[in-house]
């Protein structure tokens, strides 16, 4: 299983690699994109917990 998941990694890591040398500009848009829909999500889950523990600190107070 583990030579499995190397092998997985492996590829994947060439296939960015690949990627990155066949369109250099695509690549950093792409990056970018995923960054930002990193950035949102981690803002909607802080949100989400933030309102959990303003209403749990309101309940137990």
């Amino acid at each position: 299983m583990k030579k499995i998941l190397l092998g997985a990694l492996v590829c994947a890591a060439v296939a960015g690699v690949v990627f990155y040398l066949s369109d250099e500009e695509k690549f950093k848009d792409t990056v970018d994109d995923l960054k930002n829909k990193a950035d949102d999500a981690y803002g909607k889950v802080k949100d989400k917990f933030g309102k959990h523990k303003d209403e749990f600190e309101n309940t137990m107070s």
